[in-house]
């Protein structure tokens, strides 16, 4: 069995994002990564048909997927593993997209449209602590006292680049790739 990774990115990214490149040159592993339209309900459809087509594939029929998401990507990956049933690495996520979306101008009509992000004890979340961009330090604290899998980086920004994405990598290797 093998492994491939769908990485979701944030708002204002792009699937050319540096984590994409970072993914594949480090865990040498397909991954792959999809636009997304800034409204949820296209988003998904969006995503999933593309997902679908991935799993189409027969080189891909008997691989094991996970799925990464930051930021708003965080949101969505949480959103994707329900539907797939899968994994995911959620960092730094917008658990209230409706709300944060509106300091950069997103209109009501589209901010309604997103729902307050399920946790899931599948899932693991990297949080920055000291996060510029989202405050989830109350979030942080909840999922740790419910036993969820919760990693907190004291020196990362919301961006979660260099030394707290290189450990991701290590959990991706660690708790996906070993196995393989």
């Amino acid at each position: 069995m093998s492994l491939f990774i769908v990485y979701f990115h944030g708002y204002g990214s792009s699937p050319k994002t540096d984590k994409v490149s970072i993914l594949r040159e480090r865990l040498n592993v397909p991954v792959f990564c999809f636009p997304a339209d800034i409204e949820p309900i296209k988003a998904k459809k969006m995503i999933e048909y593309n997902i679908d087509q991935v799993l189409l594939e027969d080189k891909y029929k008997n691989s094991k997927m996970v799925f990464v998401g930051t930021s708003l990507g965080g949101w969505m990956a949480s959103e994707m593993a329900k539907k797939y049933n899968v994994p995911a690495i959620v960092i730094n996520p917008s658990c209230n997209p409706g709300l944060s979306l509106e300091k950069y101008g997103v209109s009501e009509e589209i901010r309604k449209n997103y729902s307050v992000i399920e946790f899931s004890k599948n899932n693991t979340y990297f949080f920055a602590e000291n996060d510029e961009v989202i405050d989830n330090k109350e979030i942080m604290k909840e999922l740790q006292l419910l036993c969820y899998e919760v990693y907190i980086d004291k020196k990362a920004d919301h961006r979660y680049n260099g030394e707290a994405f290189e450990k991701v990598i290590k959990y991706i290797e660690k708790n996906y790739l070993q196995n393989f």
